[in-house]
Protein backbone atom coordinates (compact mmCIF):
# COMPACT_ATOMS: atom_id res chain seq x y z
CA UNK A 1 0.00 0.00 0.00
CA UNK A 2 2.85 2.38 0.82
CA UNK A 3 4.47 1.73 -2.54
CA UNK A 4 1.28 2.55 -4.44
CA UNK A 5 0.80 5.76 -2.45
CA UNK A 6 4.36 6.71 -3.36
CA UNK A 7 3.63 5.96 -7.02
CA UNK A 8 0.62 8.31 -7.00
CA UNK A 9 2.63 11.04 -5.29
CA UNK A 10 5.58 10.74 -7.65
CA UNK A 11 3.29 10.81 -10.66
CA UNK A 12 1.55 13.98 -9.45
CA UNK A 13 4.86 15.70 -8.72
CA UNK A 14 6.34 14.68 -12.06
CA UNK A 15 3.41 15.89 -14.15
CA UNK A 16 2.92 19.10 -12.15
CA UNK A 17 6.62 19.90 -12.33
CA UNK A 18 6.69 19.36 -16.10
CA UNK A 19 3.60 21.48 -16.77
CA UNK A 20 4.68 24.32 -14.48
CA UNK A 21 8.18 24.37 -15.96
CA UNK A 22 6.76 24.58 -19.48
CA UNK A 23 4.41 27.40 -18.42
CA UNK A 24 7.29 29.35 -16.87
CA UNK A 25 9.45 28.94 -19.98
CA UNK A 26 6.60 29.88 -22.33
CA UNK A 27 5.71 32.99 -20.32
CA UNK A 28 9.31 34.08 -20.03
CA UNK A 29 10.32 33.71 -23.68
CA UNK A 30 7.19 33.77 -25.85
CA UNK A 31 3.78 34.61 -24.34
CA UNK A 32 3.16 38.33 -23.84
CA UNK A 33 -0.62 38.76 -23.75
CA UNK A 34 -2.11 38.93 -20.26
CA UNK A 35 -5.05 36.79 -21.34
CA UNK A 36 -2.79 34.15 -22.86
CA UNK A 37 -0.50 34.12 -19.81
CA UNK A 38 -3.40 33.57 -17.44
CA UNK A 39 -4.77 30.82 -19.68
CA UNK A 40 -1.29 29.28 -19.75
CA UNK A 41 -0.90 29.10 -15.97
CA UNK A 42 -4.45 27.89 -15.38
CA UNK A 43 -3.94 25.19 -18.00
CA UNK A 44 -0.72 24.15 -16.27
CA UNK A 45 -2.56 23.71 -12.96
CA UNK A 46 -5.52 21.77 -14.36
CA UNK A 47 -3.52 19.96 -17.05
CA UNK A 48 -1.07 18.51 -14.55
CA UNK A 49 -3.90 17.00 -12.51
CA UNK A 50 -5.70 15.70 -15.61
CA UNK A 51 -2.62 14.09 -17.16
CA UNK A 52 -1.54 12.46 -13.88
CA UNK A 53 -5.02 11.05 -13.24
CA UNK A 54 -5.32 9.81 -16.82
CA UNK A 55 -1.92 8.13 -16.79
CA UNK A 56 -2.61 6.39 -13.49
CA UNK A 57 -5.86 5.04 -14.89
CA UNK A 58 -4.26 3.54 -18.00
CA UNK A 59 -2.68 0.13 -18.31
CA UNK A 60 0.96 0.55 -17.25
CA UNK A 61 2.15 -1.87 -19.92
CA UNK A 62 1.20 0.62 -22.63
CA UNK A 63 3.31 3.43 -21.19
CA UNK A 64 7.05 4.16 -20.94
CA UNK A 65 8.05 2.98 -17.50
CA UNK A 66 10.43 3.94 -14.76
CA UNK A 67 10.44 0.80 -12.66
CA UNK A 68 10.95 1.69 -9.03
CA UNK A 69 11.65 -1.48 -7.08
CA UNK A 70 10.72 -1.31 -3.42
CA UNK A 71 10.93 -4.94 -2.35
CA UNK A 72 10.84 -6.27 1.16
CA UNK A 73 13.96 -8.45 1.55
CA UNK A 74 13.16 -12.05 2.37
CA UNK A 75 15.31 -14.63 4.03
CA UNK A 76 17.08 -16.90 1.56
CA UNK A 77 18.76 -20.14 2.43
CA UNK A 78 22.56 -19.50 2.26
CA UNK A 79 22.92 -22.93 0.72
CA UNK A 80 21.12 -21.72 -2.42
CA UNK A 81 23.63 -21.47 -5.23
CA UNK A 82 23.59 -21.08 -8.94
CA UNK A 83 23.67 -24.87 -9.30
CA UNK A 84 20.17 -25.03 -7.78
CA UNK A 85 18.70 -22.71 -10.41
CA UNK A 86 17.47 -24.41 -13.59
CA UNK A 87 19.27 -23.17 -16.72
CA UNK A 88 15.94 -22.40 -18.38
CA UNK A 89 15.04 -20.07 -15.50
CA UNK A 90 18.37 -18.23 -15.81
CA UNK A 91 17.78 -17.71 -19.54
CA UNK A 92 14.28 -16.35 -18.85
CA UNK A 93 15.57 -13.88 -16.27
CA UNK A 94 18.31 -12.75 -18.63
CA UNK A 95 15.76 -12.14 -21.38
CA UNK A 96 13.54 -10.17 -19.01
CA UNK A 97 16.50 -8.05 -17.89
CA UNK A 98 17.43 -7.27 -21.49
CA UNK A 99 13.80 -6.36 -22.30
CA UNK A 100 13.54 -3.89 -19.41
CA UNK A 101 16.96 -2.27 -19.81
CA UNK A 102 16.05 0.03 -22.69
CA UNK A 103 16.42 3.83 -22.70
CA UNK A 104 13.12 4.37 -20.87
CA UNK A 105 14.16 2.41 -17.79
CA UNK A 106 16.14 4.51 -15.36
CA UNK A 107 17.07 2.00 -12.67
CA UNK A 108 16.25 -1.42 -11.29
CA UNK A 109 17.14 -1.95 -7.65
CA UNK A 110 17.70 -5.51 -6.52
CA UNK A 111 17.12 -6.52 -2.93
CA UNK A 112 20.32 -7.69 -1.24
CA UNK A 113 18.80 -11.06 -0.34
CA UNK A 114 17.45 -11.80 -3.83
CA UNK A 115 18.17 -15.27 -5.19
CA UNK A 116 21.50 -15.96 -6.76
CA UNK A 117 19.83 -16.25 -10.16
CA UNK A 118 19.64 -12.44 -10.37
CA UNK A 119 23.42 -12.25 -10.33
CA UNK A 120 23.41 -14.06 -13.64
CA UNK A 121 20.82 -11.69 -15.09
CA UNK A 122 22.47 -8.32 -14.40
CA UNK A 123 25.97 -7.19 -13.44
CA UNK A 124 25.00 -6.23 -9.90
CA UNK A 125 27.71 -5.97 -7.28
CA UNK A 126 27.29 -8.75 -4.76
CA UNK A 127 26.36 -7.76 -1.23
CA UNK A 128 27.39 -9.47 1.98
CA UNK A 129 24.70 -11.37 3.86
CA UNK A 130 22.74 -9.54 6.51
CA UNK A 131 24.65 -9.49 9.76
CA UNK A 132 28.06 -9.97 8.18
CA UNK A 133 30.59 -7.39 9.25
CA UNK A 134 33.00 -5.59 7.01
CA UNK A 135 35.03 -2.44 6.70
CA UNK A 136 33.09 0.81 6.26
CA UNK A 137 35.01 1.65 3.10
CA UNK A 138 34.18 -1.55 1.26
CA UNK A 139 30.68 -2.42 2.47
CA UNK A 140 28.03 -1.06 0.00
CA UNK A 141 24.97 0.83 1.16
CA UNK A 142 21.63 -0.97 0.90
CA UNK A 143 19.68 1.79 -0.80
CA UNK A 144 16.60 -0.35 -1.33
CA UNK A 145 16.23 -1.08 2.37
CA UNK A 146 16.96 2.53 3.28
CA UNK A 147 14.38 3.88 0.83
CA UNK A 148 11.77 1.38 1.98
CA UNK A 149 12.39 2.28 5.61
CA UNK A 150 12.19 6.03 4.94
CA UNK A 151 9.22 5.87 2.56
CA UNK A 152 6.45 5.62 5.23
CA UNK A 153 8.00 8.54 7.11
CA UNK A 154 8.22 10.70 3.98
CA UNK A 155 4.65 9.88 2.99
CA UNK A 156 3.41 10.61 6.50
CA UNK A 157 5.15 14.01 6.48
CA UNK A 158 3.69 14.79 3.07
CA UNK A 159 0.15 13.85 4.17
CA UNK A 160 0.47 15.84 7.39
CA UNK A 161 1.74 18.92 5.54
CA UNK A 162 -1.08 18.69 2.99
CA UNK A 163 -3.70 18.23 5.71
CA UNK A 164 -2.26 21.20 7.60
CA UNK A 165 -2.51 23.38 4.47
CA UNK A 166 -6.07 22.24 3.82
CA UNK A 167 -6.95 22.86 7.46
CA UNK A 168 -5.71 26.42 7.07
CA UNK A 169 -7.99 26.83 4.06
CA UNK A 170 -10.97 25.53 6.05
CA UNK A 171 -10.09 27.75 8.99
CA UNK A 172 -9.83 30.72 6.63
CA UNK A 173 -13.30 29.99 5.27
CA UNK A 174 -14.76 29.87 8.79
CA UNK A 175 -12.94 33.06 9.76
CA UNK A 176 -14.18 34.84 6.65
CA UNK A 177 -17.80 33.88 7.34
CA UNK A 178 -17.45 35.05 10.94
CA UNK A 179 -15.76 38.28 9.83
CA UNK A 180 -18.52 39.05 7.32
CA UNK A 181 -21.12 38.96 10.09
CA UNK A 182 -19.37 41.93 11.69
CA UNK A 183 -19.62 44.15 8.60
CA UNK A 184 -22.37 46.68 7.88
CA UNK A 185 -24.68 46.55 4.86
CA UNK A 186 -24.33 49.40 2.34
CA UNK A 187 -27.90 50.18 1.29
CA UNK A 188 -27.70 53.68 -0.18
CA UNK A 189 -29.75 54.22 -3.32
CA UNK A 190 -26.85 55.44 -5.46
CA UNK A 191 -24.82 52.37 -4.50
CA UNK A 192 -27.71 50.06 -5.35
CA UNK A 193 -28.16 51.73 -8.73
CA UNK A 194 -24.46 51.30 -9.58
CA UNK A 195 -24.53 47.67 -8.44
CA UNK A 196 -27.56 46.86 -10.58
CA UNK A 197 -26.04 48.44 -13.67
CA UNK A 198 -22.67 46.72 -13.25
CA UNK A 199 -24.26 43.35 -12.49
CA UNK A 200 -26.16 43.59 -15.77
CA UNK A 201 -22.99 44.58 -17.63
CA UNK A 202 -21.03 41.56 -16.31
CA UNK A 203 -23.94 39.18 -16.79
CA UNK A 204 -24.35 38.31 -13.12
CA UNK A 205 -27.58 36.50 -12.28
CA UNK A 206 -27.67 37.89 -8.76
CA UNK A 207 -26.62 41.39 -7.78
CA UNK A 208 -23.74 41.09 -5.28
CA UNK A 209 -24.26 42.45 -1.80
CA UNK A 210 -22.03 45.35 -0.76
CA UNK A 211 -20.92 45.61 2.85
CA UNK A 212 -18.59 48.01 4.67
CA UNK A 213 -15.82 47.44 7.20
CA UNK A 214 -14.05 50.33 8.92
CA UNK A 215 -10.88 48.31 9.60
CA UNK A 216 -10.46 47.29 5.97
CA UNK A 217 -7.90 49.08 3.78
CA UNK A 218 -8.79 47.67 0.35
CA UNK A 219 -12.04 46.51 -1.28
CA UNK A 220 -12.37 42.76 -1.69
CA UNK A 221 -14.66 40.11 -3.13
CA UNK A 222 -15.48 36.90 -1.29
CA UNK A 223 -16.47 33.40 -2.47
CA UNK A 224 -19.97 34.09 -1.14
CA UNK A 225 -20.45 36.77 -3.80
CA UNK A 226 -20.16 39.64 -1.34
CA UNK A 227 -18.17 42.82 -1.98
CA UNK A 228 -16.70 44.44 1.12
CA UNK A 229 -15.48 48.03 0.85
CA UNK A 230 -13.51 50.11 3.36
CA UNK A 231 -15.04 53.10 5.07
CA UNK A 232 -13.09 55.59 2.96
CA UNK A 233 -14.75 54.21 -0.18
CA UNK A 234 -18.11 55.61 0.96
CA UNK A 235 -16.77 59.14 0.38
CA UNK A 236 -15.47 58.55 -3.15
CA UNK A 237 -16.84 60.43 -6.19
CA UNK A 238 -19.30 58.48 -8.29
CA UNK A 239 -16.81 57.75 -11.08
CA UNK A 240 -14.27 56.25 -8.68
CA UNK A 241 -16.97 54.36 -6.81
CA UNK A 242 -18.20 52.77 -10.03
CA UNK A 243 -14.63 51.84 -10.99
CA UNK A 244 -14.08 50.25 -7.58
CA UNK A 245 -17.30 48.23 -7.80
CA UNK A 246 -16.59 47.24 -11.41
CA UNK A 247 -13.23 45.77 -10.41
CA UNK A 248 -14.78 43.66 -7.65
CA UNK A 249 -17.73 42.62 -9.81
CA UNK A 250 -15.24 41.46 -12.44
CA UNK A 251 -13.64 39.20 -9.80
CA UNK A 252 -17.04 37.70 -9.01
CA UNK A 253 -17.93 37.25 -12.69
CA UNK A 254 -14.61 35.48 -13.31
CA UNK A 255 -15.04 33.37 -10.14
CA UNK A 256 -11.63 34.43 -8.88
CA UNK A 257 -12.51 33.85 -5.17
CA UNK A 258 -13.46 30.24 -5.96
CA UNK A 259 -10.30 29.84 -8.01
CA UNK A 260 -8.30 31.01 -5.01
CA UNK A 261 -9.79 28.23 -2.87
CA UNK A 262 -9.01 25.60 -5.53
CA UNK A 263 -5.46 26.89 -5.94
CA UNK A 264 -4.91 26.90 -2.18
CA UNK A 265 -5.93 23.24 -2.00
CA UNK A 266 -3.77 22.41 -5.03
CA UNK A 267 -0.80 24.24 -3.51
CA UNK A 268 -1.18 22.34 -0.24
CA UNK A 269 -1.03 19.02 -2.09
CA UNK A 270 2.00 19.92 -4.21
CA UNK A 271 3.91 22.01 -1.70
CA UNK A 272 7.28 20.29 -2.47
CA UNK A 273 7.30 22.05 -5.88
CA UNK A 274 8.72 25.60 -5.71
CA UNK A 275 7.01 26.46 -9.00
CA UNK A 276 3.62 25.88 -7.36
CA UNK A 277 4.07 29.02 -5.25
CA UNK A 278 5.17 30.91 -8.36
CA UNK A 279 2.05 29.76 -10.19
CA UNK A 280 -0.19 31.12 -7.42
CA UNK A 281 1.64 34.46 -7.40
CA UNK A 282 1.44 34.79 -11.17
CA UNK A 283 -2.27 33.90 -11.27
CA UNK A 284 -3.02 36.43 -8.51
CA UNK A 285 -1.22 39.22 -10.38
CA UNK A 286 -2.75 38.32 -13.74
CA UNK A 287 -6.24 38.21 -12.22
CA UNK A 288 -5.78 41.76 -10.92
CA UNK A 289 -4.66 42.97 -14.34
CA UNK A 290 -7.62 41.28 -16.00
CA UNK A 291 -10.08 42.85 -13.57
CA UNK A 292 -8.43 46.25 -14.01
CA UNK A 293 -9.01 45.93 -17.74
CA UNK A 294 -12.61 44.81 -17.25
CA UNK A 295 -13.34 47.71 -14.89
CA UNK A 296 -11.79 50.20 -17.32
CA UNK A 297 -13.95 48.87 -20.14
CA UNK A 298 -17.10 48.87 -17.99
CA UNK A 299 -16.70 52.48 -16.87
CA UNK A 300 -14.80 53.87 -19.85
CA UNK A 301 -12.44 55.67 -17.46
CA UNK A 302 -9.18 53.99 -16.51
CA UNK A 303 -8.01 57.01 -14.54
CA UNK A 304 -10.81 56.59 -11.99
CA UNK A 305 -9.61 53.10 -11.11
CA UNK A 306 -6.00 54.33 -10.97
CA UNK A 307 -7.14 56.90 -8.43
CA UNK A 308 -8.69 54.12 -6.32
CA UNK A 309 -5.39 52.26 -6.40
CA UNK A 310 -3.67 55.42 -5.20
CA UNK A 311 -6.09 55.61 -2.26
CA UNK A 312 -5.20 52.03 -1.33
CA UNK A 313 -1.49 52.73 -1.64
CA UNK A 314 -1.73 55.77 0.62
CA UNK A 315 -3.19 53.68 3.41
CA UNK A 316 -0.27 51.21 3.45
CA UNK A 317 -2.27 48.05 3.25
CA UNK A 318 -2.64 45.82 6.27
CA UNK A 319 -1.72 42.17 5.55
CA UNK A 320 -4.45 40.81 7.83
CA UNK A 321 -7.32 40.76 5.32
CA UNK A 322 -9.03 37.37 4.85
CA UNK A 323 -6.89 34.91 2.91
CA UNK A 324 -9.71 33.50 0.78
CA UNK A 325 -10.98 36.89 -0.36
CA UNK A 326 -9.71 38.65 -3.47
CA UNK A 327 -8.65 42.19 -2.67
CA UNK A 328 -8.44 44.90 -5.32
CA UNK A 329 -5.06 45.98 -3.95
CA UNK A 330 -3.54 43.11 -2.02
CA UNK A 331 -0.10 43.74 -0.48
CA UNK A 332 1.53 41.40 -3.00
CA UNK A 333 -0.05 43.21 -6.00
CA UNK A 334 2.22 45.46 -8.08
CA UNK A 335 0.11 48.57 -7.49
CA UNK A 336 2.34 51.00 -9.30
CA UNK A 337 2.64 48.77 -12.34
CA UNK A 338 -1.12 48.31 -12.45
CA UNK A 339 -1.69 52.07 -12.21
CA UNK A 340 0.78 52.67 -15.03
CA UNK A 341 -1.01 50.16 -17.24
CA UNK A 342 -4.32 51.85 -16.56
CA UNK A 343 -2.99 55.33 -17.26
CA UNK A 344 -1.32 54.15 -20.47
CA UNK A 345 -4.48 52.38 -21.62
CA UNK A 346 -2.65 49.07 -22.21
CA UNK A 347 -4.97 46.97 -20.05
CA UNK A 348 -8.13 48.25 -21.80
CA UNK A 349 -7.36 46.27 -24.94
CA UNK A 350 -8.72 42.73 -25.35
CA UNK A 351 -6.68 40.05 -27.14
CA UNK A 352 -8.84 36.99 -27.99
CA UNK A 353 -7.24 33.57 -27.88
CA UNK A 354 -6.97 31.62 -31.12
CA UNK A 355 -8.28 28.08 -31.40
CA UNK A 356 -4.69 26.79 -31.58
CA UNK A 357 -3.91 28.34 -28.21
CA UNK A 358 -7.11 26.96 -26.68
CA UNK A 359 -6.36 23.43 -27.90
CA UNK A 360 -2.72 23.51 -26.81
CA UNK A 361 -3.45 22.39 -23.19
CA UNK A 362 -5.40 19.37 -24.44
CA UNK A 363 -2.51 18.39 -26.71
CA UNK A 364 -0.10 18.88 -23.80
CA UNK A 365 -2.16 16.52 -21.62
CA UNK A 366 -2.09 13.81 -24.30
CA UNK A 367 1.66 14.23 -24.83
CA UNK A 368 2.30 14.11 -21.07
CA UNK A 369 0.30 10.90 -20.68
CA UNK A 370 2.22 9.20 -23.48
CA UNK A 371 5.68 10.70 -22.99
CA UNK A 372 6.17 11.26 -19.25
CA UNK A 373 7.42 8.00 -17.69
CA UNK A 374 5.00 6.25 -15.38
CA UNK A 375 5.98 4.87 -11.99
CA UNK A 376 4.79 1.29 -11.47
CA UNK A 377 5.14 -1.26 -8.71
CA UNK A 378 7.06 -4.30 -9.98
CA UNK A 379 6.68 -7.88 -8.86
CA UNK A 380 9.13 -8.75 -6.13
CA UNK A 381 11.91 -11.09 -7.07
CA UNK A 382 11.09 -13.35 -4.15
CA UNK A 383 7.50 -13.74 -5.33
CA UNK A 384 8.74 -14.34 -8.86
CA UNK A 385 11.06 -17.07 -7.64
CA UNK A 386 8.27 -18.81 -5.74
CA UNK A 387 5.83 -18.65 -8.66
CA UNK A 388 5.26 -22.09 -10.17
CA UNK A 389 6.72 -22.64 -13.63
Amino acid sequence: MTEYAAIVGLTLLTHAGAFLALAWIAERFRVRSVTAREYLWRSAVLGSLASAALQLSLVPASLPLYRVTLVQPTAIDPATTARDVPPARVDAVRAEARATSGPTVSSVSVAPDAPTEMAAAAPVRSLPPIGETGSSSSMPVDLTTAVRAALPVLLALWVLAALFAWLRVARGAVSLARWLRGTALVDAQDWRDDCSGLAAYFGLVRVPTVRCCAALASPLATPQGVVVVPEWALRLPRTQRRALLAHEFAHIARRDPQWRVVLALWRGLLFPLPLASLALARLDALAEWQCDAAAARATGDARALAACLAHCLERRLDTSFPALAVAMAAPRSPLLQRAERLLEGVSMSVVPLSWRVRLAPLAAVVVAVLAVPAFVAPVSFAAERDRPA
